[in-house]
């Protein structure tokens, strides 16, 4: 069965630097120094906005752009609106979304002549146990499907990578990959009472890896 999969080494299309993608607005796209096999990491800080608010905000501060702020985002219960720091509020560069057939989308939101993308779908799993959706699947939009890695032996990464016990904690990867983080495609992973270790590899450019950490994140919270 085809997965899709790119082979493990190979060289990435000439892109944009971090710093030119940032300045235009269009962080989609992985910078060019970065391997294919490399796992790249970032940090999700997540606090409430205020005492009493019902709103969540996170940010994305990624490793391999020097730790700088990336995005934020906004939360609602289960909606979410991207943006780059110091944009105008009501201009996000993307969103995510919940639809009643069970599926949540990360959209891309480019300017008038462009139109808006979905980067991905997730597809969730009602669990019988009624700990609450898990996911089946995420469909990217280049068609890519990448199912849950769940170790049958300790991963010694993984548990560094998350050494709290969380809901959000998990990987993502092709289905006949091992099921370790040496060879997920995302993962994400408690470190702190209000921090998320997160990594990701090809296809899972940083918009779409932020978008599927916050539709698993708001999920996991509209609960609470």
């Amino acid at each position: 069965e085809r997965d899709g999969s790119p082979p493990p080494h190979a060289p990435l299309q000439a892109i944009p630097s971090m710093s030119d993608i940032a300045a235009s607005g269009r962080l989609e796209m992985l910078p060019h120094h970065l391997q294919p096999s490399e796992l790249i990491r970032a940090t999700l800080l997540h606090e409430k906005v205020g005492i009493f608010s019902p709103t969540t905000r996170l940010d994305m501060r990624a490793d391999f752009d020097d730790g700088r702020h990336c995005f934020t985002a906004l939360l609602q219960g289960r909606s979410v609106e991207i943006y780059l720091p110091h944009a105008s509020p009501g201009a996000p560069m993307g969103r995510v979304e919940r639809d009643t057939s069970g599926r949540s989308r990360v959209i891309a939101c480019a300017d008038e002549a462009e139109g808006e993308r979905c980067l991905l779908e997730v597809v969730w799993l009602e669990e019988p146990e009624g700990e609450g959706p898990q996911i089946l699947r995420v469909e990217l939009a280049e068609g890519h499907v990448c199912h849950v890695l769940r170790p049958t032996a300790p991963d010694l990464d993984f548990e560094a990578f998350s050494p709290f016990p969380a809901a959000e904690n998990g990987m993502l990867g092709f289905h006949d990959a091992p099921h370790t983080l040496e060879y997920a495609r995302f993962a994400l992973g408690s470190a702190s009472a209000g921090s998320l270790n997160l990594g990701f590899r090809p296809p899972f450019s940083p918009l779409a890896a932020f978008g599927l950490a916050l539709a698993i994140f708001a999920e996991r919270h509209a609960r609470d």
